[in-house]
């Protein structure tokens, strides 16, 4: 066996033992200790992502589901803390500003077998969101850092402006009207300006790409690891 794959062998195995032994417990809302705050230029970019699904949502008894076939993400800034627990997993929050646009594809199911659907062009306004969680953090085989989540929130809502609020609260009011049905309308016309977008699942392994790190951004988050491997 070759050392390389000694290697990767190695940084699974610690990588289980980390997650196993950090899933015990939930992650602090603040970090327990100072944390070190880094960001990574180099990801400040567009993103597509198409066919992003969001959620199911219930609301006034009718359940919208959205989906966007054509999408564009703007991420304007970011910033990322870090903080050991001391159980070779990390606290980590971060914070991530951005704005977009896309399509959106609305169905809607009032119950009555008869689903409906809309679409729209949405933007995504400038909004800023944070995420806090507790992850592990290891060095992959091939240079790239994998980055496995213990505990995530299951989702991240996000804005948008669109044309469907208020086409689709007529069509509600209507429909409630004529099917005789108890829809509370201004609830589905609220529930159609947010999106619920899953994060990664625990144990599901996102992969830092090494060439999307400049040599500083490697550097810090290597002395970074280094002093959580002293403290540990």
């Amino acid at each position: 066996m070759s050392r390389r794959a000694l290697a990767g062998l190695a940084a699974a195995a610690a990588v289980g033992l980390a997650f196993a032994a950090a899933a015990q417990q939930p992650p602090p809302s603040a970090a327990p200790a100072p944390p070190t705050e880094l960001t990574f230029p180099r990801f400040n970019d567009v993103y597509e992502q198409p066919g992003a699904v969001s959620e199911p949502l219930t609301r006034g008894g009718v359940t919208i589901r959205l989906r966007s076939p054509e999408n564009h993400l703007v991420l304007r800034s970011h910033r990322v803390r870090l903080a050991p627990l001391g159980d070779g997993s990390h606290w980590i929050e971060l914070v991530a500003d951005f704005a977009g646009r896309g399509r959106v594809i609305a169905d809607l199911d009032f119950g009555n077998g008869q689903p409906t659907r809309f679409e729209d062009d949405v933007v995504l306004p400038p909004q800023t969101r944070t995420v806090i969680g507790r992850v592990v953090i290891a060095l992959g085989e091939n240079g790239d850092y994998e980055v496995t989540p213990v505990e995530l929130p299951e989702t991240v809502s996000i804005a948008f402006e669109s044309q469907l609020a208020g086409g689709l609260g007529d069509l509600c009011r209507t429909v409630s009207l004529l099917a005789g049905l108890a829809i509370d309308c201004g609830s589905i016309a609220a529930g159609l300006t947010t999106a619920a977008i899953p994060l990664p699942a625990p144990g599901d392994t996102y992969h830092l790409p090494a060439d999307r790190l400049t040599a500083d951004d490697r550097a810090r988050l290597d002395a970074y690891l280094a002093r959580a491997r002293e403290g540990a």
